[in-house]
């Protein structure tokens, strides 16, 4: 009896333990409610006679509304929500004013503060929640100023159409406390001291059912692997060239010469570092043949397992294990293990079992591909456990390598953080792409098109699925031109729906927004640049004003200017003519030149210092440098100096060129020919 109460709460997932836990925490925060949350009424009166009741909460962090009650009239708050400073009340000091405000758009602290600056004596509040007639109550810092409840939506509403001061002066509102007396405290400690024992009297019953539990789990554990000794009576041996073993199945690398290996009795062999952790900590079994692995001594245990899984779980049983084969280039057949599900199970079988206990529908996930799309068989571990399709984007977990589709297992491990397969904690984190030799498996497999319903009849691998997608023919959503000749490209299944008219006026009209945004936008821009012209105008008038020095300083600089203006624009033809280090005789006959066309002396003296390889920058101080920046010579803007085989090349003119190939004010370049 204890046994089948044990497996069926295993089944359900949880103990019954925390059943009368979460009842018990239930009941403790009703009576915390009701034992912090006073309640009081509201009376509309018309004189003598009681109009209309509502039933309120008042709200804990504001003043508590005295024992005889409150007296006033109401009217609307302005804006109706107080989130922000509201509108005073009447100017009739006589009597209390209160407010009624809509909730649900910021927290009731700053409702009840609002109203106290504006002068009002209470505030009621009622939700804007549609349907949720239920009141709200949010706790806060103390405000001892002003009186604060909360009505249900249906009373707030009631009040706002018919009782409100601006609509009838002649009603009256009453608030009443009503607060909670010695009896009811006295019911609480009672029926709190009840369900402590009922909690007590639940822990009591469930402790022994968890001891089994764990005593089960523990004797079902390591009868699952093997002990150490056990695996001391397996067949090892050395790996030599000619072995029937190639690849350890397990780490997937190549058996060498010496190597020890484990033989297990259905003959496959691992590395012994490879499967002696996979024996004695996950399960007694071949990973390949998935063939349980079996001492001599050990009979009466094979048939207790056969017994243990027939009485397993459901989920557990419709989850066999087996293997897959992973091919290599030569078509050598090696082995890989991996768990997965049948072929034979009906689709959406775990989804189905999700969805019951989680309440919600996966049918509209991206789930692997249709099993029935593919020519031939397909081998049982590319099929996805949860969906029973084939693997997509596929994901393994890395320690019972189980492998999923990426859709699939994301959305499972958001209900509930294990392997679908073994139950094994897993996290999203902990997922990896699957091995490389299974993404080959995968890319060999010839499926039919996607548009097989509407035509197609072409079969391709896996890998270029996509690409097909794109080129064929029959694809509803390929693009292709109109046939009116509007130039527009639409997909293939809109074409006949197509109005070349409308789309092109939609065109039109979507580019004319286009054009209006960016007029305004250069208007923006032609507004900042005369405001920065005039500032920048303000500035340097300051600037002169207050330096007297500037006004000699900008004037040699127009001086400057307007001479490089002057000049003719000179074109460079041969480069290699150039002479970088001038003697005094062409150094005097370029400064005469210079000093005859109008240039300012200070100017003529710079640039003849300038006149020499060592004065140039370092674009252009040494012949490998000049050669290297070859290519940029002819951005130079260059101005030929009069009469002369000479050209300037002033900074002011090539702002455009790297720092590195460009002097201030300039610099001379003598040539032995080759200026136009």
């Amino acid at each position: 009896m204890q046994n089948n109460w044990l497996k069926m709460s295993e089944n359900l997932g949880f103990f019954p333990t925390r059943i009368f836990l979460y009842w018990l925490l239930v009941l403790h925060l009703i009576l915390i409610y009701f034992a912090t949350i006073a309640q009081s009424g509201i009376i509309i009166y018309d004189g003598e006679e009681n109009i209309e009741e509502f039933s309120d909460s008042e709200l804990p962090f504001a003043q508590p509304i005295a024992k005889y009650g409150l007296e006033g009239a109401i009217v609307s708050a302005d804006p109706v929500d107080a989130c922000t400073k509201i509108a005073s009340p009447p100017n009739i000091t006589d009597i209390n004013w209160f407010v009624l405000i809509a909730g649900n758009f910021c927290d009731y602290n700053t409702k009840l503060r609002n109203s106290a600056y504006a002068g009002y004596s209470a505030a009621i509040i009622y939700s804007l929640r549609g349907r949720d007639d239920r009141p709200v109550v949010q706790h806060h810092d103390f405000i001892a100023n002003i009186s604060g409840v909360t009505i249900r939506t249906s009373s707030g509403l009631i009040i706002k159409d018919n009782y409100l001061h601006s609509i009838d002066p002649r009603f009256g509102i009453s608030l009443r406390s009503n607060n909670i007396d010695t009896n009811w405290h006295f019911s609480i400690k009672k029926y709190t001291m009840l369900f402590v024992a009922i909690g007590f009297f639940a822990v009591f019953l469930t402790v022994p059912l968890g001891i089994v539990r764990f005593v089960h789990q523990t004797h079902t554990f390591h009868e699952s692997c093997l002990s150490t000794e056990h695996l001391r009576q397996l067949q090892t041996s050395r790996f030599q060239k000619g072995d029937p073993y190639e690849t350890c199945a397990i780490c997937l690398e190549d058996y060498k010469t010496r190597d020890k290996l484990r033989i297990l009795p259905c003959s496959h062999g691992y590395h012994a570092s490879c499967i002696d952790p996979w024996l004695t900590r996950n399960r007694r079994i071949c990973p390949v043949c998935k063939q349980r692995v079996v001492l001599a001594n050990e009979f009466s245990d094979i048939e207790s397992d056969v017994h243990r899984s027939e009485t397993a779980p459901l989920l557990n049983r419709n989850v066999p294990s087996f293997s897959y084969r992973a091919m290599s280039d030569n078509d050598n057949a090696s082995s890989y293990s991996h768990n997965s599900i049948i072929s034979e199970t009906p689709r959406n079988s775990l989804i189905a079992v999700l969805h019951l206990g989680q309440n919600k529908d996966f049918r509209f996930l991206k789930m692997g591909y249709d099993i029935t799309r593919f020519e031939g068989e397909v081998d049982e571990d590319l099929i996805c456990p949860i969906c029973s399709g084939v693997l997509e984007e596929p994901l393994h977990a890395p320690q019972c390598e189980h492998a999923f589709c990426k859709s699939c297992i994301n959305e499972w491990l958001t209900r509930q953080p294990s392997c679908p397969v073994d139950r094994q904690p897993i996290t999203t984190n902990e997922l990896k792409p699957v091995p490389r030799i299974m993404r080959n498996l995968l890319s060999r497999l010839m499926i039919m098109c996607d548009n097989a319903n509407f035509g197609c009849t072409t079969v391709v691998k896996l890998e270029r699925l996509e690409v097909h997608k794109e080129e064929c023919e029959h694809n509803p959503k390929r693009p292709v031109p109109c046939e009116q000749g509007c130039g527009l490209v639409v997909p293939k299944d809109e074409l006949k729906e197509h109005n070349c008219v409308r789309e092109v006026r939609l065109m039109l009209q979507t580019q004319q927004h286009r054009i209006n945004e960016m007029q305004c936008a250069i208007n923006e821009m032609r507004r900042d640049i005369v405001l920065m012209k005039s500032c920048m105008q303000e500035c340097i008038r300051a600037v002169r004003l207050s330096n007297p020095s500037i006004p000699a300083v900008v004037e040699e600089v127009d001086d400057t200017i307007r001479w490089a203006n002057s000049l003719q624009r000179a074109r460079v033809t041969r480069w290699g003519g150039m002479i970088s280090t001038p003697d005094s005789v062409l150094q005097t006959m370029v400064r005469r030149a210079l000093s005859e066309s109008g240039c300012p002396a200070h100017v003529t003296a710079e640039l003849m210092e300038n006149a020499h390889e060592r004065r140039w920058p370092t674009g252009l101080s040494t012949l490998e440098t000049r050669q290297s920046n070859r290519r940029y010579y002819e951005n130079y803007v260059c101005k030929r100096i009069p009469g002369k085989q000479a050209v300037v090349v002033m900074a002011v003119d090539n702002s455009h060129m790297n720092d590195d190939m460009v002097l201030d004010p300039g610099l001379v370049m003598i040539f032995a020919h080759g200026i136009e």
